[in-house]
Order: structure tokens, then C-alpha cells, then sequence
């Protein structure tokens, strides 16, 4: 759990650096963007953790 926790503030850290160098609302789609990022890797490792399950 703690990896996609790294993973999300990795992508917010992005988006505020972002935000500083052009000043726009790029911000809130950076979030959203995270936000997805996030719940993708999530789902993958689930799907992953799953196929692992049923090897055995």
C-alpha cells in the first residue's frame, strides 16, 4: 500500500511543479491525472495480486 501512497505524491509534487512554472489551472487536471495514475497502478496490482492467487 505504502508504494502507491509514493506514487501519488510523486504525480501532486509533479503537478505543484507544474502549477509554479506556468501559473494556470493546470493544477486541478494534474490532480485528476494523479488521481487516475494512482487508481491505475492500483487496479493493475490487484489484477496481478489476483492472477498470483490463482496460480496456486
Amino acid at each position: 500500500m505504502r508504494r502507491y501512497i509514493g506514487v501519488f505524491v510523486f504525480f501532486l509534487f509533479l503537478s505543484f511543479l507544474v502549477y509554479f512554472l506556468s501559473g494556470s489551472s493546470v493544477t486541478v487536471f494534474s490532480i485528476q491525472l494523479s488521481v487516475v495514475i494512482t487508481l491505475l497502478v492500483y487496479i493493475i496490482d490487484l489484477l496481478e495480486e489476483d492472477n498470483k492467487t490463482h496460480d496456486k
